[in-house]
């Protein structure tokens, strides 16, 4: 797969694409039926009904065949309405920035934003701790995590996620996300690839309705900076970023 194509979903390398984004077996010596997912993730709905904006530590792990080694990152995430910003701290400064139609990755380093179009389906990729369960229902089949023998822990929510749709499936085979149903937030989202790279991503510290401002969810970059359209092969310089909808 290109590169350039590939980056955005694949967390920094550049994003999973994070990428939400992002659930059971809470009968615990027995398999979960398709009607005991469905009642659970419905009393998710209730749960996060009422959370405004969400904030985490994240830590990023890209297991790759070509590396011994896998490629490791972490910072924190803030997620507010249809916004999600993640600040990469280690091992180098990098923001990226999901918003309805689009993602933003700037490398201050290289004084660089990446800008890439987001159709409706690949939205569903954009990972976060608060999954939106109306656009994971349109877009993947829900079903049991089953590849451990082992019941799962208290109030844990295992869960497979296989796309419907053929735009998903050329970035993504599958999704395993595990979620504190306590709070309905997921603290763990595992990607296959379709080349079969596979990213974890485990959140920790998760607060939710901390007051999360507009300005927490923008890109703030330097006036000079260089905004470059990967998958369009063009660059302009001098950009306006699009600015956070309420």
């Amino acid at each position: 797969m290109n590169a350039l194509r590939k980056r955005p979903f694949a967390s920094h390398r550049t994003f999973s694409i994070r990428c939400a984004t992002v659930f059971i077996l809470a009968i615990f010596s027995q398999p979960s039926t398709a009607n005991d997912i469905e009642s659970r993730l419905s009393k998710l709905d209730v749960i996060t009904a009422d959370i405004r904006d969400v904030t985490a530590d994240f830590q990023e792990k890209v297991f790759t065949a070509m590396l011994k080694k896998p490629l490791s990152s972490q910072g924190k995430v803030f997620v507010k309405g249809k916004r999600t910003h993640w600040k990469t701290i280690k091992p180098t400064a990098v923001s990226l920035l999901t918003g309805d139609d689009h993602i933003a990755i700037y490398y201050p380093s290289r004084n660089t934003v990446e800008m890439y179009a987001l159709d409706q389906h690949l939205r569903s990729l954009a990972i976060s701790p608060l999954p939106k369960l109306a656009m994971l229902r349109r877009n993947f089949t829900i079903e049991p995590d089953t590849r451990s023998a082992e019941p799962s822990p208290a109030n844990v929510l295992l869960l497979r996620l296989t796309p419907k749709n053929d735009s998903v499936r050329e970035y993504i085979e599958e999704i395993f996300v595990r979620v504190d149903e306590s709070i309905g937030l997921a603290n763990q989202v595992e990607m296959i690839d379709a080349d079969g790279d596979r990213t974890v991503i485990t959140f920790t510290n998760i607060r939710t309705n901390v007051g999360i401002t507009d300005e927490q969810v923008e890109l703030h970059v330097p006036k000079n900076v260089t905004t470059v359209y990967p998958l369009e092969g063009r660059e302009e310089n001098d950009p306006t970023l699009p600015k956070s909808q309420p």
